[in-house]
């Protein structure tokens, strides 16, 4: 277990955030629980014989990869927290690999950093939540953030959280209140159709209080990163996290790798963080122009051959005869 920053309670809500999924028991009340997923990311060497390679490619291993660019993005969304607006949603869409829970991770830290509660609503613990009767139905103490990820899988459950909001008590409460935000990521959005339609419908009067809650520029489309030093830092780092004597070329040092990144930026995945790291990470063994330039499926599959080979390598080692993982053969 994680440890916990804090025990929040919104009178029949308790709300643990931090940490992991944690505990947290008040008799029968509904439990809202916020995670960083701080035990997912796993701090092994990349070159750990046990550790392997998922763990770098996962956007909870800030401790290996530094978070890199989206500084626009950042601030439009720090924008939206410190809005006057009491209750607010906002979507933010990118094709998978492009870096969408990984900025969600780093504006839930920037917002804890200033006060406010933050964290991820994972889909099981919203589903605990929803049993109660009237769990929508609170009073948050303080500024939250809730992010929920793959929201379309949700659409249904949100829309109902979101016509509750829209007649919470605490839009006719004077003074200073504080605020909700909800921030939903997913890879795709089409407004006319699926889950955001459902989410977003203004038909009617509830439909129309509902609307006012979504930010005025929901969905916003997370673009690939900002320039090309941007995606020589991800490169980079993924390289060295690997070990090695790969020595990435700086901007202008090398012609051909810098109108390979060119191209792969404008026509393919060279603006999605999860490609460039694992096209770094098949780099030492692929060299550089090989590894980037492969396909997202080529990458993908090159990668799970090279994982399936170390985990018949050291069941192997372990087990002490080569028939010990013949499928990494």
């Amino acid at each position: 277990m994680g440890q916990s920053v804090g025990d929040v309670s919104f009178g029949s809500l308790v709300v643990q955030v931090g940490g992991d999924l944690g505990e947290l028991a008040v008799g029968e009340r509904p439990c809202l629980y916020l995670t960083l997923f701080e035990d997912l990311k796993q701090p092994k060497a990349i070159g750990d014989e046990a550790a392997g390679l998922s763990h770098l490619l996962k956007p909870y291993a800030e401790n290996t990869i530094p978070f890199f660019g989206r500084v626009e993005t950042l601030s439009k969304m720090q924008n939206w927290l410190s809005d006057e607006a009491l209750v607010s949603v906002h979507a933010l869409w990118g094709g998978a690999g492009r870096g969408n829970t990984r900025l969600g991770l780093e504006l839930a830290r920037k917002a804890q950093a200033d006060g406010w509660d933050a964290g991820f609503l994972t889909r099981r613990a919203f589903s605990e939540f929803c049993k109660h009767d009237n769990a929508f139905r609170y009073q948050w103490p303080k500024n939250l953030l809730v992010i929920i990820d793959y929201a379309g899988q949700q659409a249904e459950v949100l829309r109902g959280w979101l016509e509750v909001l829209a007649e919470h008590p605490s839009h006719r409460a004077g003074g200073d209140q504080p605020k909700l935000r909800i921030l939903l990521l997913e890879r795709q959005v089409n407004e006319e159709i699926g889950w955001w339609a459902t989410l977003s419908d203004s038909a009617g009067t509830v439909g129309d209080a509902v609307s006012r809650l979504i930010a005025d520029d929901a969905p916003m489309v997370l673009p690939p990163l900002d320039s090309e030093i941007t995606a020589r830092s991800v490169i980079k780092a993924t390289t060295e996290a690997v070990g090695g004597d790969m020595i990435v070329p700086a901007l202008g040092e090398d012609e051909q790798f810098d109108r390979l990144l060119k191209d792969l930026a404008e026509q393919s995945w060279g603006g999605d963080p999860l490609f460039l790291m694992m096209a770094a990470v098949l780099a030492s063994e692929l060299g550089l122009y090989r590894a980037f330039g492969l396909s997202r499926t080529d990458l993908a599959d090159a990668l799970a051959k090279k994982e399936l080979k170390r985990i018949g390598d050291y069941a192997s080692a372990i087990i002490g005869t080569p028939d010990a993982a013949p499928f990494a053969k």
